[in-house]
């Protein structure tokens, strides 16, 4: 058989051709089948991809529909995992993921999960989704799979489709923002342990990576959170510090271990949520006992609005923190813990950035925003912080250091 004849009209989705001629070698196809399915191939990828899903039976066309709608909509940087897709049914019930309890999925568990998410792709999307591992091997297992389209261009074609004739597609059942954020909760609690995983990486690594892509969109959308997903975030946090090997909320520090940092308050704040102050005032979360200080948090991550909000109902600038000092000098580190005000902390963290900005803002394309922090300043001021503030500045000159020149820590440049 000669099937070069059409090889130029066919190298874009050749993929899919071989595809079908598998399938048909499969399925024991004579020769002069596999030449009728070559021949009846579309010359375009337009007219393939309407083909492949006109074979979609009628009777599942809605199921196929949602599947296609939640990988085209998906607003998150990565492609969603491929588990996703096995709770899309349960979203039909109001309560999912609420009324589930709070377990982590066995290796089996995700991978009967994953075949069958693997064979509802074939009959539901005829090969236009597809599940593809992730080539770092480190990913446990249930981090590994995710779903992309077969091509890039499936993704415009839909769209265009869809937006031609939009009667095709039920949009009305299909509520972005409740999907998403169900979904990445789901993958929240439903996720194992590091530690039983018995990984060197961080307890928390992988939930933070969900916690920041979710409230990272929320941030960007014009949608309250619901009080239902915030308070069920706390509930996921919370379960996995009964299984951590330290107590949570030690330290702010630079630090690698991200799971030190596990006051739900306190992650909630890095982000503007529109009503993030009303769901901090509901949050049922009983992980508030913490050496972190709300308002200094909230000052340090520039917010704003929250920060007047928390002044306004009684927090004080004066109120006194406990702040970790460090000092290098001749070879010796040493380090301990002073009592400050708040204001005192927010005002040495403002001047350290800002010096350290003009030290390396060579190095960097991107120039650090401090409007913010100066009108807090000003809120503090409102609010009863000290007017008279002297700085000591520590500086050392001439000094090389693998031959670049010798800039000091950000902590040994101011001392308010």
């Amino acid at each position: 058989m000669n099937y070069t004849k059409n090889s130029k009209n066919l190298l874009p989705h050749l993929p899919l051709v071989v595809r079908s001629l598998i399938s048909g070698i499969t399925h024991s196809d004579s020769p002069a089948d596999l030449h009728a399915r070559l021949e009846h191939t579309p010359k375009d990828l337009n007219g393939l991809f309407r083909k492949m899903l006109a074979g979609v039976d009628d009777a599942v066309r809605d199921r196929s529909n949602k599947m296609l709608l939640v990988a085209i909509h998906n607003p998150f940087d990565t492609p969603l995992n491929a588990l996703a897709y096995s709770w899309l049914n349960d979203l039909g019930d109001p309560k999912f993921p609420f009324n589930q309890p709070i377990w982590f999925y066995s290796d089996e568990e995700v991978t009967k999960r994953i075949s069958v998410v693997r064979h509802q792709f074939d009959v539901l999307t005829k090969g236009l989704l597809e599940i593809r591992e992730t080539h770092d091997r480190r990913e446990f297992l249930y981090s590994r799979y995710r779903v992309e389209f077969f091509h890039r261009s499936v993704k415009d074609y839909l769209k265009d489709e869809w937006n031609r004739d939009g009667s095709k597609v039920r949009h009305s059942k299909f509520d972005k923002f409740e999907t998403y954020c169900r979904l990445k909760l789901a993958e929240a609690r439903f996720s194992r342990s590091w530690i039983l995983y018995r990984s060197e990486i961080g307890v928390f690594d992988f939930l933070f990576f969900i916690y920041r892509a979710t409230f990272g969109w929320v941030e960007k959308r014009e949608h309250d959170l619901p009080p239902n997903c915030f308070d069920e975030w706390a509930r996921v946090i919370d379960s996995f510090q009964r299984v951590l090997p330290f107590s949570g909320g030690e330290t702010i520090e630079s630090t690698r271990r991200t799971d030190q940092i596990t006051n739900y308050s306190h992650w909630a704040l890095s982000y503007q949520i529109p009503n993030i102050v009303e769901l901090l005032k509901h949050a049922r979360s009983r992980n508030v006992d913490t050496e972190f200080n709300i308002l200094l948090v909230a000052s340090s991550t520039a917010q704003l609005d929250i920060v007047k909000c928390l002044l306004s109902n009684g927090l004080s600038p004066n109120e006194q923190v406990k702040v970790k000092v460090t000092a290098e000098m001749y070879g010796f580190h040493n380090s301990g813990f002073v009592q400050a005000p708040v204001w005192m902390v927010l005002l040495q963290l403002l001047a350290t950035r800002i010096i350290g900005q003009m030290c390396w803002s060579r190095m960097s394309n991107h120039p650090w925003e401090s409007s913010r922090y100066f009108l807090i300043l000003e809120e503090y001021l409102r609010f009863g912080a000290d007017r008279d503030v002297y700085f000591l500045g520590f500086f050392e000159t001439g000094k090389k250091q693998a031959d670049h020149e010798y800039y000091p820590h950000d902590e040994e440049l101011f001392l308010p």
